[in-house]
């Protein structure tokens, strides 16, 4: 199991499902607030739109904790504001530069609300 902020980020354990779009995660993640994402949770890790071409191949695959921490917050209709706050959060602490961290939360931010 992880919790989140406890301590230096080490890396999380997933799978990645047939076909490349979706990732399962194999430990437990326990979120500030107590939340526990289980083991088994299956999200597509991607909220920006691929036709943004170079842009998407820029920041695809920057971070994998923070967008199944994201993409959990929004199945359970956590309101998009405060996950897209855990999100960025996420990102510093897995240790996505802010060069990258920066323009993926604003995409997040922009293309998220198709689908929240």
């Amino acid at each position: 199991m992880i919790t989140l902020f406890e301590r230096a980020y080490s890396g999380i354990s997933v799978r990645h499902l047939p076909g490349g779009k979706q990732v399962q995660t194999l430990e437990e993640i326990r979120l500030p607030c107590g939340t526990v994402i289980p083991a088994g949770f299956t999200c597509n890790a991607d909220s920006v739109s691929r036709w943004l071409g170079p842009l998407y191949t820029w920041l695809k695959a920057r971070t994998i904790l923070g967008a199944i921490v994201h993409d959990f917050y929004y199945s359970i209709k956590i309101p998009q504001r405060e996950a897209d706050q855990l999100f960025l959060r996420a990102m510093a602490w897995e240790g996505v530069k802010a060069r990258y961290r920066y323009p993926i939360y604003n995409a997040v931010r922009v293309f998220g609300r198709f689908y929240y």
